[in-house]
């Protein structure tokens, strides 16, 4: 167990050893303390004395219980101390990390770093060697301690134990992340600035070459520098003139060759907000799907079934839309022009086909015969790579099956569903319930009432 500190005169926690013994109906115990503490606070103890004292009807009735409880209850609060001693100071090396690793000096942060994290693997280690401790003492327990009661509480406790141990690897599984993370900041730091030392230096080399390219001009004569005749301060004069031509040939080289300014925080917002409005752009592209797609499938999906069909909503429920469709045909303009040239050049090209077929001496070209082909191919195309979109493959199948008895009421529920994909009503795949469901809807409002009418052959011998 431990006895608890004083914080007020900033006091260590102290662990303490128990050991019982038995005597008929007497418990003798004895706490060995391993350090000096002005005043001994055992915690455990003192719930375990307070539920004897309170009575009640889940207070200790044999010695074995006691000893169970008195495990429990050291256990736990060891549990308590060693969560807020060793997790609060992960997490304190981790926010210190997260959140001074580019404002203080690298070398000198991971020097304060190292340390800490040397420390407080140490405290694990040592956490881990007395889990394991407690585990040998709660296995000897079982053996010789009798009841239900008592061998419940033992086997919580292992239970506990064992998830302690797997909270003290993932501390130092934190502790190595943030450690390896820390010398990679190092190295990257150290990159940057010997980066940083040979970037300037080639700059100055490249200045110093052209100065030495501008003084080799004149050779190593001195009389041949300009104005050196009758003029006494012409060397110095010369000196200067190259001395400030190097500077402006430096400052140039920094300011177009050097390497760029670290970024702030206000360059950080300004591309924070420009990319969740790409974000935000991209997310009403994808809920507006079906509108952007209507353009490029075919325009009479919706239009080869005129008859009563129903379409999914959002809310899972199925409605006639009948009537609304047929207002909207005649009261109700087209939103999109460019949907409404395709529709008119589809319908031209219908009506010049059945006018063709209906005249046996007018053949088509045999070109344009493939390319209707190869139209009607990709179509079919578009058209199956939706359907795997919309529909599960539950849903594939039946409506498969249904395809090989009746394939114009199949070819109907596939353009049904693909008109309510485009206009955004069906926000995730059709299952074969709802599938079940539609058709369903579909059979009772196609039903119609068949009358059968026989007729005899009116005969001779009827009279």
């Amino acid at each position: 167990g431990q006895s608890v500190g004083d914080p007020v005169i900033s006091e260590d926690d102290v662990p303490v050893v128990f050991r019982s013994w038995q005597a008929k109906n007497f418990l003798v115990t004895v706490m060995h303390v391993k350090g000096n503490v002005s005043n001994t606070n055992v915690l455990g103890v003192t719930e375990v004395e307070e539920l004897l004292y309170a009575g009640g009807y889940n207070v200790p009735r044999t010695v074995h219980e006691v000893i169970a409880h008195l495990a429990c209850r050291l256990s736990r609060w060891d549990d308590r101390l060693f969560r807020k001693s060793i997790f609060g100071a992960a997490d304190e090396i981790e926010l210190k990390f997260m959140n001074r690793r580019n404002h203080e000096d690298v070398n000198l942060f991971s020097i304060i770093l190292n340390q800490e994290i040397r420390k407080l693997s140490r405290q694990v280690i040592r956490v881990k060697w007395s889990l394991h401790a407690r585990e040998e003492i709660i296995f000897e327990l079982l053996q010789h301690l009798r009841g239900n009661i008592a061998r419940h509480l033992l086997e919580a406790l292992r239970k506990n134990t064992r998830e302690m141990l797997e909270e003290q690897e993932a501390v130092r599984g934190r502790l190595f992340t943030i450690q390896d993370v820390m010398q990679s900041t190092v190295r990257a730091w150290l990159q940057d600035k010997s980066l940083r030392v040979s970037h300037n230096l080639a700059v100055f080399g490249g200045c110093g070459l052209v100065l030495t390219i501008i003084v080799g001009l004149f050779g190593i004569n001195v009389d041949g520098i300009p104005g050196a005749q009758n003029t006494p301060y012409a060397f110095g004069l010369f000196t200067l003139l190259m001395v400030l031509i190097g500077a402006v040939l430096i400052a140039v080289g920094l300011v177009y060759l050097g390497l760029k300014k670290p970024i702030t925080e206000e360059q950080v917002k300004v591309r924070k907000l420009e990319l969740q409005g790409v974000v935000k752009i991209f997310q009403h592209e994808a809920e507006t799907h079906a509108q952007v797609r209507r353009n490029n499938l075919s325009p009479t999906a919706g239009d080869v079934f005129d008859t009563e069909y129903i379409l999914i909503q959002r809310n899972r429920n199925i409605i006639d839309l009948a009537s609304q469709r047929k207002e909207e045909k005649t009261t109700a303009p087209m939103a999109d022009p460019e949907l409404e040239a395709i529709r008119q050049r589809r319908m031209q090209e219908l009506m010049a086909r059945h006018g063709t077929q209906g005249k046996p001496g007018n053949q088509q070209n045999p070109d344009q015969e493939r390319a209707q082909e190869d139209a009607k191919r990709e179509a079919d195309e578009r058209r199956q790579m939706m359907l795997s979109q919309i529909l599960s493959s539950q849903a594939r199948e039946r409506i498969a099956r249904i395809a090989l008895v009746k394939p114009e009421k199949a070819r109907g529920v596939e353009d049904v569903i693909l008109r309510a994909a485009q206009m955004g009503q069906i926000v995730e795949k059709v299952s074969e319930e709802r599938l079940i469901t539609l058709l369903e809807q579909i059979n009772s409002q196609t039903s119609k009432q068949t009358k059968v009418t026989i007729q005899r052959r009116r005969g001779v011998d009827d009279d």
